[in-house]
């Protein structure tokens, strides 16, 4: 059966820069999330771990398709159009660099493996998009931890 996750972030720049992760399902949902990033804390590092973290909450539920809500177009363009080009030049960009955040791309592409289907769906940012902003919330309350 199908599920609904809106993944989203939020990071605090500046002296002991912050940012959090906030996965939300449905209001007061078992499996919201609202955690600390772990490592580096940049809004992209915060996004991919924020999807799978999505992505784990849906498997613990028995999920097998989901359908994740974003408003991270880099989360979108990495997972469906440049992993698998990075994949196949052993984690290097088509400049010759090394791909930031490759290790939690690594961990995302591993964790998607274990669901039959994921969808990814685009959401404008700060637009009243109900999942959004709850899961908005979250990531904040997470960059709180």
């Amino acid at each position: 059966h199908s599920n609904t996750s809106f993944s989203s972030r939020s990071a605090v720049v500046g002296t002991g820069a912050k940012a959090g992760v906030g996965v939300w399902f449905n209001h007061n949902h078992p499996f919201n999330v609202a955690g600390p990033v772990e490592g580096t804390p940049t809004n992209n590092n915060a996004e991919i771990q924020a999807a799978t973290r999505a992505i784990q909450q849906a498997r613990l539920a028995g999920v097998r398709r989901l359908n994740i809500h974003t408003d991270s177009q880099f989360m979108i363009s990495c997972i469906t159009e440049w992993i698998r080009k990075w994949k196949r030049n052993n984690w290097m960009t088509t400049n010759g660099g090394q791909v930031k955040n490759k290790e939690q791309l690594m961990i995302l592409d591993e964790t998607l493996q274990t669901l039959d289907a994921v969808k990814w769906t685009h959401v404008r940012g700060h637009m009243g998009h109900e999942g959004n902003e709850c899961a908005d919330a979250l990531a904040r309350s997470g960059a709180a931890m």
